[in-house]
């Protein structure tokens, strides 16, 4: 009789083993025949900045209820979470799965399916960067009703720079200068020039307001190929040329940036030989168009150039013509 418990304590004993070795074996559980089996469509995706990657499952039967798989990033890619990408998926909690136990995105495939996808944001940023690339992880997870292929547990994800459609050029002309015995800024005092991009016989654009400095944005789709340049006008000297102040050049300082690019961001600097100073008057009729620099539009490229010498002698009564015709037709361009 005590023969027979002891062996019934032995029985009692190895039946939680057994269980927990059936639990943790991954391999095991995940080989029941009749599961579905679950592969991703592709191991690699490539996308610009700004765009999503649709990351689509297939599996080879529906089943009555939904499939937990764990979605991990893995360390070593050069792209990061938030900075260059986010996973619009529930972040999955820690501990919560007794069989995977790290931490990721929770991706359910829905009950009676036989496909499913989920997607990944990418970040439009203004770096200028080579290629980012991320790799994920997946596997079973949860309540394990789908069987994952080995060969879909890995995919990766190539994130390639977009350069931006705008050229933003920002026209800067703000100094300092001292006059009795007091620092001042041409912004403080309301020194206020405007700018006109012209093309052939046309003014396209313009920054004509009473902004310190003035901006110009200019998108590649709204340009046809050519030459495009900027003149000044100094419409309003706020006193300055009289005050008496040594003089002082005032050269425009172009800070150009197109997002994204590796080559299109920097400064240009007017001239001084072209330059206003401290002792030009107003303008405000424009009879001295001042030419600042150019902007050459090919097949999608913005590339800036200077040709101070042969544009700005043979068209600034052109210019002014041009310019006067405009100020007509837009009475609001100077605010």
């Amino acid at each position: 009789m005590k023969k027979n418990n002891f062996l019934k304590f032995l029985l009692l004993l190895a039946i939680p083993v057994s269980f927990t070795s059936c639990v943790e074996d991954k391999e095991s559980y995940a080989s029941i025949p009749n599961k579905p089996h679950v592969t991703l469509a592709a191991s690699t995706y490539t996308v610009n900045e700004g765009e999503d990657v649709t990351v689509n499952m297939v599996a080879d039967k529906a089943y009555k209820a939904s499939m937990d798989f764990n979605l991990e990033v893995l360390s070593g890619g050069t792209a990061t979470v938030e900075d260059d990408f986010s996973v619009n998926l529930d972040e999955t909690v820690l501990g919560n799965d007794p069989w995977n136990g790290i931490q990721g995105y929770l991706v359910s495939f829905p009950a009676n399916a036989t496909a499913y996808s989920f997607s990944l944001s990418t970040v439009l940023d203004d770096l200028a960067e080579g290629t980012e690339s991320v790799t994920f992880k997946l596997t079973m997870s949860g309540n394990h009703n789908g069987v994952l292929e080995e060969s879909s547990r890995i995919f990766t994800v190539n994130i390639v720079n977009k350069v931006q459609d705008d050229l933003v050029l920002t026209l800067d002309w703000n100094k300092s200068f001292d006059y009795a015995g007091n620092t001042y800024t041409l912004c403080d005092i309301q020194y206020d020039n405007d700018f006109y991009l012209v093309s052939g016989n046309t003014i396209v654009d313009a920054a004509a307001t009473s902004d310190c400095p003035e901006v110009l944005t200019m998108n590649i789709n709204d340009y046809a190929n050519g030459d495009y340049d900027i003149y000044q006008n100094n419409y309003d000297d706020a006193g300055l040329s009289s005050a008496g102040v040594p003089t002082f050049t005032i050269p425009v300082n172009v800070h150009y940036n197109r997002a994204g690019s590796a080559t299109l961001s920097g400064t240009y600097v007017q001239p001084a030989p072209y330059a206003v100073n401290s002792d030009t008057p107003s303008d405000p009729s424009f009879n001295n168009p001042i030419y600042v620099v150019s902007v050459h539009v090919q097949d999608g490229v913005f590339t800036l150039f200077d040709d101070n010498g042969n544009i700005a002698s043979g068209k600034s009564q052109k210019v002014k013509q041009l310019i006067n015709a405009y100020r007509l037709q837009h009475p609001k361009a100077k605010k």
